[in-house]
C-alpha cells in the first residue's frame, strides 16, 4: 500500500506568499510530496559584459558575468556556455542560430555558484576563440535556482574573419590615358555583420619602379551581407608603362589584413584638353532611309583635340541592330559592333598636330536583310575611347503584314463608305519613325 504525507497545507503553488518547489521522494511503500518555500525578487538578472567582441584564433578575453537583484534567501547558479552561431550573425539577431549553447555545441562550459546570503554576484572567465570555425559566436548565461532557470543572456562575439570574395575585384578597364581614374569592381560577401566589425579597404597605384603614385583608402561597417569596393586613383601626370593597382581588406578590430591582391594595368601618357568631342550626322535627312544598296553619307566630325603628342583615330562601324527599333531604343541590341557583326568598319587617322577634323564616308547601305541598323563611331587613343557616338538609320522595309487587311462586305449600294474591318500590320519602322 502506497501513502501521502503532506509536509503542510497550501493551494495555488504557495505557501505563505512564498513560491514553491515540489519534490517527490518515491520508495516502495510511501509517497513523500515535499515542499521548500523559496522568494523570487523579480528583480533577478544575469548580464554578460565582454572586454573585446573580436577575437583572432586561439586569442583569449575576459567576460564579466554578473547577476543582481536575487534574494538571498535562495541558493543560485550561472551555468554559462559559448558555441558557434552563425557565419557572420545576418540581420543582427542575437543568438542568430536559437537559445542557449547545448553541451553537445558547447565549446567551453562552466558554472559559477553565487555564495549563501548574497543579493548579487560578479565573477570573470576567459573566453579563448575557438580554432574549428570564423564566423559569429554566442556566449550565454543561464541564472538557475535549484535547476529552475530564472533568467538568461545571450551575448554574440567575432572569431576569425569569415567574409569572402564572391565577384573578382579588379579594374573597370584594362588600360587609362593620364588624366583618367582608376576605379574598381567586385563583391565582398559574408563580411561580420553583426556584431558589426570596422573595415578599412585601401587601393596604391604603383609604377614600374615601385613608387607609390596615388592611394585611395575608406573605413566601413558592413550594411547588409554584400560590399562593393570602390576606388579613385588619379593618373595624371603620369608616364606611359605598366603599373600595379594593389588593393587590400584590413579587419580593424582584428588587426588582419584578410584579403589583397595586385592588378596590373596600362597606362598611356597623352595630352587631353577635357573638351574632346566627336559628332555622327546624316548630310542629309534623307539618309535616315535607304532602299538597299543606296548610298548613305555619314559625316564625322571631331573637335577639342590639344593637337600635342601622339593624336587619336576614330574607329567607326555600322550593322544590323534590330528588326525595327522597337521601343525608340537606341542601339537595341547592345552596344559596338563587332567585327564579325559589322556591315562595314574602317579607322580614321587624324594628322599629328590638328586640333579638329572632318570626315566624309559614303557607305551603300546593307542588302542582307531590311530592317534598323546602327551606325558607332568612337574617338579613341591607343584603343582606349574618350567619345563615342551612335545613329541607327533603316534599311528598306521590315515590316508585314500579320492578319490579312480586308473588308467588311462585298457588296455595296452607290453612297455607301466602304471601310476596313480587319486585318493589321507588324514591324513597321518604330525607330527610326
Amino acid at each position: 500500500m502506497i501513502s501521502v504525507s503532506f509536509a503542510t497545507a497550501f493551494s495555488n503553488n504557495s505557501v505563505n506568499g512564498k513560491d514553491i518547489d515540489a519534490q517527490f521522494n518515491l520508495n516502495d511503500d510511501s509517497l513523500n510530496w515535499e515542499i521548500s518555500a523559496r522568494g523570487l525578487t523579480g528583480n533577478e538578472q544575469v548580464n554578460i559584459s565582454f572586454s573585446d567582441i573580436f577575437l583572432n584564433s586561439g586569442d583569449t578575453t575576459s567576460v564579466t558575468i554578473s547577476a543582481t537583484g536575487l534574494d538571498s534567501g535562495n541558493t543560485h547558479s550561472i551555468e554559462w556556455a559559448y558555441c558557434y552561431d552563425s557565419a557572420s550573425g545576418y540581420g543582427g539577431v542575437i543568438g542568430g542560430n536559437g537559445g542557449l549553447c547545448s553541451s553537445t555545441q558547447a565549446d567551453d562550459s562552466g558554472s559559477i555558484s553565487v555564495a549563501s546570503g548574497s543579493t548579487s554576484h560578479s565573477e570573470s572567465i576567459v573566453v579563448t576563440g575557438p580554432s574549428n570555425n570564423n564566423g559569429t559566436y554566442k556566449l550565454t548565461a543561464n541564472l538557475v535556482i535549484s535547476s529552475v532557470s530564472i533568467d538568461t543572456e545571450i551575448v554574440q562575439f567575432v572569431v576569425g574573419h569569415a567574409g569572402r570574395v564572391s565577384e573578382e575585384i579588379d579594374t573597370q578597364e584594362d588600360a587609362y590615358l593620364t588624366g583618367q581614374i582608376v576605379d574598381l569592381d567586385g563583391l565582398f560577401t559574408d563580411l561580420s555583420e553583426y556584431p558589426k566589425a570596422n573595415y578599412t579597404f585601401s587601393t596604391e597605384l604603383i609604377d614600374s619602379s615601385s613608387t607609390v603614385v596615388d592611394s585611395d583608402s575608406y573605413s566601413f561597417q558592413p550594411g547588409s551581407r554584400y560590399h562593393y569596393p570602390s576606388a579613385a586613383l588619379d593618373t595624371t601626370g603620369l608616364s606611359t608603362g605598366t603599373h600595379s593597382v594593389e588593393w587590400k581588406l584590413v579587419n580593424d578590430d582584428l588587426g588582419l589584413t584578410v584579403n589583397s591582391s595586385v592588378i596590373t594595368i596600362d597606362i598611356y601618357a597623352v595630352t587631353l584638353t577635357g573638351n574632346e568631342a566627336l559628332s555622327v550626322q546624316f548630310t542629309n535627312s534623307q539618309y535616315l532611309f535607304a532602299n538597299p544598296g543606296e548610298a548613305v553619307n555619314f559625316m564625322l566630325e571631331v573637335s577639342g583635340l590639344s593637337g600635342s603628342g601622339t593624336p587619336p583615330t576614330i574607329e567607326w562601324a555600322y550593322c544590323y541592330d534590330s528588326a525595327s527599333g522597337y521601343g525608340g531604343v537606341i542601339g537595341g541590341n547592345g552596344g559596338p559592333c563587332s567585327s564579325s557583326e559589322a556591315d562595314g568598319l574602317g579607322t580614321e587617322s587624324i594628322p599629328s598636330g590638328d586640333t579638329s577634323l572632318q570626315v566624309l564616308l559614303a557607305e551603300d547601305a546593307p542588302l542582307g536583310r531590311n530592317g534598323t541598323y546602327k551606325f558607332i563611331a568612337s574617338l579613341e587613343f591607343h584603343g582606349i575611347s574618350i567619345d563615342e557616338q551612335l545613329i541607327q538609320f533603316v534599311v528598306g522595309h521590315a515590316g508585314s503584314v500579320e492578319e490579312d487587311i480586308n473588308i467588311s462586305t462585298y457588296q455595296y449600294i452607290r453612297g455607301q463608305s466602304i471601310s476596313l474591318t480587319q486585318g493589321h500590320f507588324t514591324d513597321l519602322s518604330e525607330y527610326p519613325k
